[in-house]
């Protein structure tokens, strides 16, 4: 089900490039390969790529999921464990505190956006 949802996010993200929008693809990508594939979506239509990996403290992470109501991630703490196992940002992705303010990570993370 996993290489599903990427597979239809990557799908998604190659049409609304080709239309000229933006795209943020938000995931996990804790495997190489799914990284790669994502930045291959944005060469193939000519678009900048700017990859972005969110750290926290796996205490700061089970509590997030743990508060969660009502939200389609099918995440536990016992996938959270798994993916902290494999996890680690990709290389050349820069690596965002997601411990901060989510106003303050939207900003840093706009302010590292490539210019078009």
């Amino acid at each position: 089900m996993s290489e599903r949802v990427y597979a239809d996010m990557r799908a998604e993200a190659a049409r609304a490039l080709a239309l000229g929008g933006a795209v943020v693809a938000d995931a996990v990508f804790d495997r190489p390969e799914l990284a790669a594939a994502i930045e291959q979506v944005a060469r193939d239509a000519g678009a900048p790529f700017a990859g972005f990996w969110l750290a926290a403290g796996r205490e700061d992470m089970a509590r997030r999921i743990v508060a969660r109501r009502g939200d389609p991630s099918d995440a536990t703490t016992a996938v959270l464990d798994r993916q902290m196992q494999r996890g680690v940002a990709p290389e050349g992705w820069r690596q965002l505190d997601a411990t901060q303010d989510r106003a303050e990570i939207a900003a840093q993370a706009l302010a590292l956006l490539p210019r078009t």
